[in-house]
């Protein structure tokens, strides 16, 4: 079968699009602070990387937005990605931040957050999310596939990843 060589490095500029910034609740990382991302991105031939913090996954969507923003101040090459929770955050306070801090990307987690992704509680929110043409990330893990694509053909003019 041939010799494959893993130490390499990129040719082209990296963004990688989706990093897990801080600690889990299920298991142990590796790395979990913005320091070691970098030096991980470094080691990779990474630029920038886009970063979500777990916590507001896992817990609270506010608070882990707010903790994500403290570890990544000052480093641009840490792009910071919101998370949503449609069924509990206030759309009008999260959109202002959103539009305070510059974010440019939104993750959802249905699942882990306990609610169905279906219009009667993210309609208004893919609304916005459409009329300001932020994009939202959905893992698949993280939520019913009928009910993504469901959403997906509700919404055309989301950008859905």
């Amino acid at each position: 079968m041939g010799q494959v060589d893993l130490d390499f490095k990129p040719t082209v500029p990296v963004f990688d699009a989706n990093v897990a910034l801080g600690r889990h609740h299920n298991r142990v990382v590796s790395v979990d602070t913005a320091e070691g991302t970098l030096s991980e991105m470094d080691r990779a031939g990474i630029q920038r990387a886009l970063v979500y913090a777990p916590h507001a996954v896992n817990f609270d969507s506010d608070d882990g937005n707010n903790l994500l923003l403290e570890m990544i101040e000052g480093e641009d090459r840490l792009i910071p990605q919101f998370v949503c929770n449609p069924s509990y955050d206030n759309l009008d306070e999260f959109s202002a931040g959103v539009e305070e801090r510059g974010i440019r990307a939104v993750k959802v987690a249905p699942i882990p957050h306990g609610y169905p992704f279906r219009d009667w509680i993210v309609g208004p929110w893919m609304e916005w999310l459409a009329s300001v043409g932020i994009p939202v990330w959905v893992d698949a893990p993280d939520a019913d596939p009928a009910e993504l694509y469901d959403a997906i053909k509700r919404h055309p003019n989301v950008n859905f990843v």
